[in-house]
């Protein structure tokens, strides 16, 4: 009995030094945030909204179809989604658009009009930004990607990128947008809004267009 009351007593020990030990903590933390996940976690509970603030006064619309707003119409007039690995032999890019088996490429072709009377500004990428073009996905979970710069754009999709720069009123433009995606990402929505990181004094028309039905 003596023999087993020491067993007993240095298998105690032992275990008590793992959890004081470096390993042991990491351990306990991960148990404790699993059984959080298992016990909390509902997917009815979870907010399906964009991890961003849209714009109450937003067009929405959907694929093919004209939206209007504070004088310019945006029109989205197709839409492919495309695995990157199909371009992994053609497309030499160092970025966020780097194809790999996990990605996929949502090829979305814009067209839009300037029908005010000043000009309307359409840089939406590097430092003089003032619009954002997004992806929204609102599953398997809530996230935005932002399309990739026109020279990884145009080498993608061997056509022109959406331009950047004034529209002149009364002038249109019309080019290519490239949304690197999660494969799995469902509920796909073409976001235009204002930039979140830097103050625009002037009016943006902004727009959400549903590029995929939803369940």
């Amino acid at each position: 009995m003596s023999g087993l009351r020491t067993e007993s007593h240095k298998r105690s020990g032992d275990l008590r030094q793992f959890l004081l030990s470096g390993l042991g903590v990491i351990g306990l933390l991960t148990l404790i945030a699993l059984a959080y996940f298992l016990l909390f976690y509902r997917p009815s509970l979870i907010n399906r909204d964009f991890p961003v603030t849209l714009p109450e006064d937003r067009a929405v619309g959907f694929v093919e179809e004209t939206l209007s707003n504070k004088g310019l119409d945006l029109r989205v007039e197709s839409i492919e989604r495309v695995p990157s690995m199909q371009f992994a032999d053609t497309v030499k890019v160092a970025s966020r658009a780097k194809p790999d088996r996990l990605t996929d490429y949502v090829i979305v072709f814009v067209s839009l009009n300037n029908l005010s009377d000043e000009a309307r500004k359409l840089y939406y990428y590097g430092s003089s930004q003032n619009i954002e073009f997004l992806l929204g996905t609102r599953r398997p979970s809530p996230d935005i990607k932002l399309a990739a710069l026109p020279r990884e754009t145009a080498s993608i999709v061997q056509a022109e990128a959406l331009p950047s720069g004034d529209l002149a009123p009364g002038e249109g433009a019309s080019g290519y947008l490239v949304f690197p995606t999660n494969k799995g990402a469902k509920e796909l929505s073409l976001l235009v809004i204002p930039n979140r990181y830097r103050r625009v004094n002037e009016p943006i028309s902004s727009f959400e267009i549903a590029l995929e039905p939803t369940d």
